[in-house]
């Protein structure tokens, strides 16, 4: 789905010379190369598997904030600063700070609207430069300490807030903040409370899958097929997954196992319906990787996973595996 970049801004922190530098004036986004930066950056953020969902708490001094912008009491660039100036001001409390620029912007997404606030860590790295003196041009090559990051590279350190119900998709990184390990921006700057995220809530389930089929000598890579085989489908009708329900038919063929397998989601904190980012779901639907002891690596789509026409696995008389591949009609190598 599109991104719509409505306006954006720009501020500086600086924990070099410790310094703030705050815009008072929107980037220029008739400009292609801004534009292509943000909305590229924006998109990148917003399909991360990795964000985790929340919702502000009652005392957050952010969401006051906010309020007070849907009100119309406080302007968007007056907000983008303040924001910042959480963000320097909890960052400075860290024991290593790294430099960042901090982007808010208004986008739209479907029928949606949000707020981003995008932190850019910046990077050291090499550029040229050109020196002009009485004996002709010397072409330099000088170190610079604020290179954004590319377009191709995911940030460490964002949140978008839609502003119809106010709820909070984010991801950060833990930072040592006067002795103790936070996740500053969701903890100490939007103050809010967050879930797993869809990546984590995935490889859980698959990691219960195969513990229980372990268990009861049943084929792992089968159950674990199973899996990611039901969320992909139940991805294309519903971002809410239920793992309970999953397990029923995972493991359909033994009550026993869909015994254990609700008792380890009930320690795992996965009996409830869940939510998970629909496309991540669907992508991680497609295929499944095993590897062998012995080192060879397998990916092998879903749908032929779970049909002996094309896929088998065999259990020696001597106690180990063999996987027969079948129906093959030409075989490609990859380089």
């Amino acid at each position: 789905m599109d991104i719509i970049i409505k306006r954006a801004v720009l501020h500086i922190l600086d924990f070099r010379s410790n310094m703030t530098v705050m815009s008072n004036q929107w980037l220029d986004l008739s400009d292609e190369a801004v534009m292509e930066f943000v909305s590229k950056h924006a998109g990148r953020s917003m399909s991360d598997a990795g964000r985790h969902r929340g919702t502000f708490l009652e005392t957050s001094r952010f969401l006051r904030m906010l309020q007070q912008y849907l009100r119309g009491e406080m302007d968007l660039l007056t907000m983008s600063s303040q924001a910042a100036t959480a963000i320097y001001d909890q960052l400075l409390l860290s024991d290593s700070p790294d430099s960042m620029d901090v982007m808010m912007a208004e986008l739209e997404r479907g029928e949606e609207q949000y707020l981003a606030l995008l932190c850019f860590n910046n990077k050291m790295g090499y550029t040229h430069q050109v020196v002009s003196g009485g004996d002709g041009v010397r072409n330099e090559i000088l170190r610079h300490y604020s290179i954004l990051p590319s377009t191709s590279q995911k940030l460490q350190s964002f949140a978008f807030i839609r502003l119809s119900d106010l709820t909070v998709t984010f991801l950060d990184t833990k930072r040592v903040i006067e002795g103790e390990q936070v996740f500053a921006l969701p903890e100490r700057v939007l103050q809010c409370t967050w879930q797993r995220s869809s990546r984590e809530t995935v490889k859980m389930i698959n990691k219960i899958a195969t513990k229980v089929a372990e268990e009861h000598g049943s084929n792992s890579s089968i159950a674990v097929s199973r899996a990611k085989s039901y969320m992909a489908e139940n991805a294309q009708t519903s971002d809410v997954l239920s793992p309970m329900e999953m397990g029923r038919e995972v493991f359909s063929q033994s009550s026993v196992m869909q015994s254990e397998f609700r008792v380890q989601l009930q320690e795992a904190g996965l009996d409830k319906p869940t939510h998970v980012d629909r496309p991540y779901a669907q992508k991680s639907g497609r295929s499944h990787k095993i590897k062998t002891d012995t080192g060879i690596e397998i990916t092998i789509p879903i749908d032929y996973f779970d049909n002996e026409r094309y896929v088998e696995f065999i259990n020696n008389p001597d106690g180990t595996l063999s996987i027969a591949l079948k129906n093959i009609a030409k075989i490609t190598n990859r380089q």
